[in-house]
């Protein structure tokens, strides 16, 4: 199935892979832990998420079991065409059928990545998912104030700002809240 300048790949499994032009993204699957916990821990991705204890292999487990099996979320890895090369995860979180929207969430977990244009063309592949495969007409998102990059590819992306506002950050294990950070929620119809 050709669209735009991108494919989508589904084989006899119902397993799909979203081709772009210099990137796709796949299913995440259980063989993906290991990536999945280095690259969300590291503290340049850690610093840009509101829950920011770090990540272990029980608690991802869970998710995968609880949230990604069940059709709640969608997550999915990224990585190069051309050489194969993976390095982050993208994902649809929230998602809600009858109100045909969800929130998306995205980690470039190689540093040497950044800076690429890569989140953007994962933004691309995945909201053609979330409209064509889930059947989605919003995307929601939400970003800390801090991480200015992020707010300017999602600007450029078509996103707007709805609202902000101050959420707890967690960053410890023993559950102790100790700063605030403010969070602007975005959407996009898609």
């Amino acid at each position: 199935m050709k669209m735009a300048a991108y494919s989508m790949c589904i084989n006899t499994n119902d397993q799909i892979k979203l081709i772009g032009k210099r990137i796709y993204i796949r299913p995440i699957n259980d063989r993906d832990t290991d990536n999945i916990i280095s690259w969300r821990n590291k503290d340049f991705v850690m610093d840009n998420f509101i829950y920011r204890i770090p990540l272990d292999r029980e608690t991802h487990e869970r998710w995968v079991n609880d949230k990604v099996k069940t059709g709640q979320v969608a997550q999915f890895i990224m990585g190069l065409n051309d050489s194969g090369e993976e390095f982050g995860s993208v994902y649809i979180s929230h998602i809600d059928k009858e109100a045909a929207s969800g929130e998306f969430g995205i980690f470039i977990g190689k540093e040497e990545m950044l800076g690429k244009g890569y989140g953007g063309d994962a933004m691309e592949l995945i909201e053609l998912y979330g409209a064509k495969r889930l059947g989605l007409k919003t995307m929601t998102l939400r970003v800390i104030e801090s991480n200015e990059r992020a707010a300017k590819l999602y600007e450029s992306r078509g996103y707007t700002k709805k609202s902000e506002e101050y959420e707890i950050i967690t960053t410890e294990e023993d559950g102790e809240t100790p700063s605030k950070v403010k969070v602007i929620y975005m959407e996009k119809r898609i």
